[in-house]
């Protein structure tokens, strides 16, 4: 897996005290930056997508529900995972939170080691998701390989086959020929059917 603390996490708050807090808590483990409203964060997101965003939802101006759901409206940016840490601890701003498409909840005054848990549980999750994705393209590549590797050498067989049943039965030396040219291309075909199992 992916070294973790090379993603980026963006913490959204615009209490300077918060935003102090999880930049020492998260400082060490990733790479962190901020926005102290709604409005900048969205541009940070649009010019250095996180990994992560951790959103205080009472802010003037764009609060953080709707900021999360811009987030999430946008295609470039809706995988992205964001954590609310909020004052607000009533089951409506938590079920509210979930509806805009929050991944997790934490309440103020929170608990730095939980919030670090909680962090380095999203991001394996992102890390794991884009090494899946990659390991998929790899795969689909792979295949498009293999099926162009294949496509000459089965052309051949058909070929030989083709040629094969043409041929007089004394004319054992061509037939002996073909018959290895259509061995040796089948064995090609099969070695690179193993290469793609293994």
């Amino acid at each position: 897996m992916r070294d973790l603390s090379e993603c980026r996490v963006l913490i959204v708050d615009d209490t300077k005290a918060n935003v102090d807090v999880l930049v020492e808590t998260l400082r060490d483990h990733y790479k962190v930056s901020v926005a102290m409203n709604g409005e900048d964060a969205l541009r940070a997101i649009s010019r250095n997508r996180p990994d992560l965003v951790l959103l205080d939802i009472m802010m003037p101006g764009m609060d953080g529900f709707e900021v999360c759901a811009r987030i999430k409206e946008n295609p470039e940016t809706a995988e992205t995972p964001v954590i609310f840490i909020s004052a607000l601890d009533e089951s409506d701003s938590k079920t509210t939170g979930f509806a805009h498409g929050a991944v997790d909840y934490v309440t103020k005054p929170f608990d730095a080691d939980e919030v670090k848990a909680r962090c380095r549980a999203q991001l394996e999750i992102v890390v794991l998701r884009k090494e899946l994705a990659e390991a998929l393209k790899r795969q689909e590549d792979l295949s498009v390989r293999i099926g162009k590797d294949l496509q000459q050498p089965l052309r051949d067989i058909v070929q030989l086959a083709h040629e094969l049943s043409r041929e007089e039965e004394e004319d054992e030396e061509i037939l002996m020929q073909l018959l290895v040219s259509l061995s040796k291309t089948a064995s090609l075909c099969d070695e690179l059917v193993e290469s793609v199992q293994s």
